[in-house]
């Protein structure tokens, strides 16, 4: 079963059962899937079926907690900084066309290896209901 997976500007994909965090291409993230029953943020210990981060400026994994969005270089190297050991992966996105955003994000939506979205978890901001088509 996947647990994450990253769609790119030019349509491909890289996810969980194709390697490590750390051998993904780095740059043109539009989106990455995540499969709550594998990530560490549940609601109230409540599985949240799938969450998407889109939006962020770069995505880093991390050991302890998963993939994370990050807002702006300056937050970058604050993780860096604190986090260096914990930071296994660093994905930046890039801006594309909406024509295309958007047919990536239905495609990262409709995927089939992720569950339905359940509920909202607590870390989850209106952004993301909006792409999952959920207002729990």
């Amino acid at each position: 079963m996947i647990s994450w997976k990253i769609f790119y500007g030019d349509g491909t994909t890289f996810d969980s059962s194709q390697g490590e965090p750390s051998e993904a291409p780095t740059t043109n993230c539009q989106c990455i899937m995540l499969n709550e029953q594998f990530n560490y943020m549940y609601l109230n210990g409540k599985d949240a079926g799938s969450f998407m981060l889109h939006g962020w400026d770069y995505c880093l994994h991390k050991k302890s907690t998963g993939w994370v969005g990050v807002e702006g270089e300056v937050n970058l190297v604050d993780h860096l900084l604190s986090d260096f050991k914990d930071i296994n992966a660093i994905v930046k996105a890039r801006t594309i066309p909406i024509i295309e955003f958007q047919r990536i994000m239905q495609k990262a939506v409709s995927d089939p290896a992720f569950p339905k979205k359940t509920t909202i978890r607590k870390d989850e901001t209106p952004r993301n209901r909006k792409h999952h088509g959920v207002n729990v």
